[in-house]
């Protein structure tokens, strides 16, 4: 990934100075349409890039969730997260987390539609959600890991 980035780059790694780092930002636009989707009213937002709509996100509010408050707490989570490591690795990640999005959405996404140059390209629909109690033993390591340091020895 890194000589194929080097490559596109003419040599310069992103980030590094004399390249151009200046990297688009996807606006979000609400449309004011309401509608019912998957038996949740939902709000309609449409997501640009360079003026080329990529994203239309059907919202409901999160009251509405099974669980809609725990979601919106572990969007927020992974928004911090990822805005975290994109500070600390400056403009070579760019754009927005798309947690920042769910979020600028104030919803939970029942209905989301990317699109590349204009075609319909994925589409991905909340049928149901429901509460479960997970047993914490899933959470434990595999029997036999090691933890080792990632740094220097």
């Amino acid at each position: 990934m890194i000589e194929q980035a080097q490559k596109q780059s003419g040599g310069k790694m992103p980030g590094m100075p004399g390249m151009n780092t200046q990297i688009p930002t996807p606006v979000l636009k609400n449309t004011g349409i309401r509608e019912t989707k998957e038996g949740y009213p939902c709000l309609k937002y449409e997501t640009y890039l360079e003026g080329q709509k990529i994203r239309e996100t059907w919202t409901t509010d999160f009251k509405n969730i099974d669980g809609g408050n725990e979601a919106r707490i572990a969007f927020e989570g992974m928004n911090n997260f990822t805005e975290s490591i994109k500070d600390n690795l400056g403009k070579m990640l760019g754009g927005n987390s798309p947690y920042k999005e769910m979020n600028l959405a104030n919803g939970f996404p029942v209905v989301t539609r990317e699109f590349e140059g204009g075609e319909l390209e994925n589409e991905t629909v909340l049928k149901n959600t429901s509460r479960r109690t997970i047993d914490p033993s899933a959470f434990e390591p595999p029997s036999g890991y090691k933890r080792r340091s990632m740094g220097p020895r």
